[in-house]
Parts: structure tokens; sequence; C-alpha cells
């Protein structure tokens, strides 16, 4: 049958460069086995396309959106088709007759129905809902758009899947894997870093940020941030006879979840001491700020509205 040729795993990945950043695409197609349609009619489709976006900086700059140097935009889509002639209108007959038909004259009409985005502080959570016509060869899938095209392979892998790219009858029509929302508890590691450079003095800060949070009953929080300050500088500094120096805080929190809002405050600081701080910077100041969760990021407005973007670790 044409659909158990097109069943299972296709792939498509794209790497393009401009204005300062990388931007790397990749779909996975899924393409239900013919048997999962149930009794619908012989030429029906159905699938799941998981869309992942991974966009890094290539100047060093952060983006202001996460305050990284790199995100990534998340989605699922739910698509719907059938078999159509591209120059035989027998042909579709043929196949709903016979389960059988000619490649070079059969063609997929496809159209999304429903997508699900990861939510992310650089993402709108806005799609398109497309319609797409797929040309289908042997080994490979075309697939179009007013605008566009794109080619669709047999991933490689190790195992049943090994011969799937030169022997489309031999993929595996393995479920697509879930798609994995982030924990919607806060307890565990979250990090934050920035670096910024003072010209005025010859100075490079880097400021680099690992939370530890814990979310117990009723949305009480507690955690500690560890704070690590590096400086560097263009000429040996007198106070500590090297270019660099690096000193850590510890602080205490407390806190509140309310849905996906968050309140933390500092209530306590275990300062460093080091010989190139000023007396008065010995003194820390507790502060407090308010927050959302975004999926795997939680995003913190600190007194004086100063925006911090914390990420999860993986």
């Amino acid at each position: 049958m044409v659909l158990r040729h097109i069943q299972g795993h296709w792939q498509w990945s794209h790497i393009s460069i401009q204005h300062g950043t990388r931007r790397a695409e990749r779909e996975d197609w899924y393409f239900a086995a013919p048997s999962d349609n149930g009794n619908r009619d012989a030429r029906e489709v159905r699938g799941i396309m998981h869309r992942t976006i991974t966009v890094t900086s290539t100047d060093s700059v952060p983006f202001t959106c996460n305050q990284a140097h790199s995100y990534r935009l998340r989605s699922e889509f739910h698509f719907a088709g059938e078999l159509i002639a591209n120059a035989r209108a027998s042909a579709v007959a043929e196949h709903v007759r016979t389960g059988r038909g000619d490649l070079e004259h059969l063609d997929l009409s496809l159209h999304e129905t429903s997508y699900t985005t990861a939510p992310s502080p650089c993402d709108s959570g806005q799609r398109r809902l497309g319609h797409y016509r797929v040309a289908i060869e042997n080994y490979r899938l075309i697939v179009t758009w007013p605008g566009g095209r794109q080619i669709l392979r047999r991933p490689i892998h190790d195992g049943d899947n090994a011969n799937s790219a030169t022997n489309p009858a031999a993929a595996v029509v393995a479920p697509p894997p879930p798609w994995r929302m982030p924990s919607r508890s806060l307890t565990g590691r979250w990090h934050w870093h920035t670096k910024r450079a003072d010209r005025g003095r010859g100075l490079m800060r880097v400021e680099r940020e690992q939370w530890t949070l814990n979310e117990g009953l009723g949305g009480q929080m507690n955690g500690t941030v560890l704070r690590t300050v590096t400086i560097t500088a263009a000429d040996t500094l007198a106070c500590s006879g090297t270019r660099t120096y690096q000193y850590r805080d510890r602080y205490q929190l407390r806190g509140r979840r309310d849905g996906d809002r968050v309140t933390l405050s500092e209530i306590a600081v275990d300062p460093a001491r080091h010989p190139c701080l000023p007396a008065e910077a010995n003194a820390r100041h507790l502060d407090s700020a308010h927050g959302i969760v975004v999926g795997e990021y939680l995003v913190l407005l600190w007194r004086g509205q100063r925006r911090q973007v914390l990420s999860r670790d993986h």
C-alpha cells in the first residue's frame, strides 16, 4: 500500500545564519500506520509533527527575552490529509480498490488541524495552521506550500530502522515521543548569568547565580542563591596582585507561589569578604521580587524594576 510506504518517522532540518544569530530548525514528522486510521477511507492519512527551532547569538549579545545567548521554540502540530492524483485521476481509485498505486501519480494533500506550543518568554505561542502538498518518492517526501519547499527523509537509526532510508518498508512505525511539557513544580535547580563591561575603568564583570528552590504544600517556598561575581581587568590589580578576582555570596530565600504567580524575598545573606571590595560593598542589601512562571523559565521583577529571567537546569 502507498500509505504503508510513507508510514513512520521522517525528518527535515535547516540551519541559517544572519543578523548575529544562528537559527537551527528541525522537524520530525510521524505518519500513522494505515491500521491506526481505523475504518476510515483508504485514502486518508494522519500524523503528528514536532518542530524545534533553536536560536543562538553569534555576536555575544544575549537575547532580551530570556537574558541568555540562546533560546528554543517548540511546537507540536497534528495533521490530516488524503491521497490525491497529480496526473492520472484513476491512480487514486486504483489504490482504493487494490491497495496499490503508482507513486509518481499520487500526492498527499495535508492540512494542520491543531497545535500546542511550549511556553517561553521568547515565544508568543501563536502559530498559523498550514496546508501542504506532498510528492511521494522512493526515499523522500517533497513538501511544498505557497512560497516554500522542503524535503523529508528517513532518519538513520541503529537496530530496526537501520535500513529505513533505503528500504521504506523496513521502517518501524513507533508512536511519536510524548510531548514533554515542563514540570509544574518549581522544586529544583535554576541558573542565571550576565556579563557587562565597565569601559571607563577597563573592567569586565561576570555574574552567575545558581538557585535551589523547594516548593512545599500550599505553595510555600524556600531556597538558596549562590551568587558568584568575577572581575577581570586589563592590567594587574593592586588589591589582588592579579588581573582577576572573584567572590561569592550566599542568600536565603522565602516566598510563595499562587498558580503561575510567585513572590520571593531575600531573608538572610552570608556575604563574601575580599580585599578588592570597598568597605561599603561588604554590606549587602536584601531585596524582594515578584514574578511569573513561563514554562522552563521564572521571570522575576525586583524592586527598582530590575528584570531577571531564571532558566531551569536540565
